[in-house]
């Protein structure tokens, strides 16, 4: 008996959350809303939220997704005022902080990451930036 309401909770926890977690990150990566999929599947309990989504999703859209990956990979935050912020921006337009420094050598803007400067060689020798 209690191996059959074992399962029972088991099953119960699959339809109520997993199913609407998979449904979330199915419908993000093909760029469609995930949120309103995930509610819908919750909200209609069993599987006919899942069998909905099922029959109208569309294919995986590998523009969106590689737009979204790049657009995520593509930002930092800004060490002042913890904005996020654009890998290629020199300065956080939200309060100025300098966010990348010129090498003194040659004046290549210069990654945080980099240790030698990409143009000249140069060893990079960080400072601390101030707020213009």
């Amino acid at each position: 008996m209690s191996v059959l309401i074992l399962g029972m909770v088991a099953l119960t926890f699959i339809i109520v959350f997993a199913i609407p977690a998979w449904v979330y990150r199915d419908a993000e990566e093909r760029g469609m809303n995930p949120l309103g999929w995930a509610l819908l599947t919750f909200f209609a309990q069993g599987f006919v939220g899942l069998i909905i989504y099922l029959v109208v999703r569309g294919q995986v859209n590998p523009i969106y997704y590689e737009a979204v990956r790049y657009e995520k990979e593509s930002r930092i935050r800004c060490p002042h005022c913890k904005d996020v912020v654009s890998l290629s921006y020199d300065f956080c337009p939200r309060c100025g902080q300098r966010l990348r420094e010129d090498c003194d050598n040659c004046g290549t803007p210069l990654e945080p990451y980099w240790r030698n400067c990409v143009t000249c060689g140069e060893p990079v020798n960080r400072r601390k930036t101030s707020s213009r």
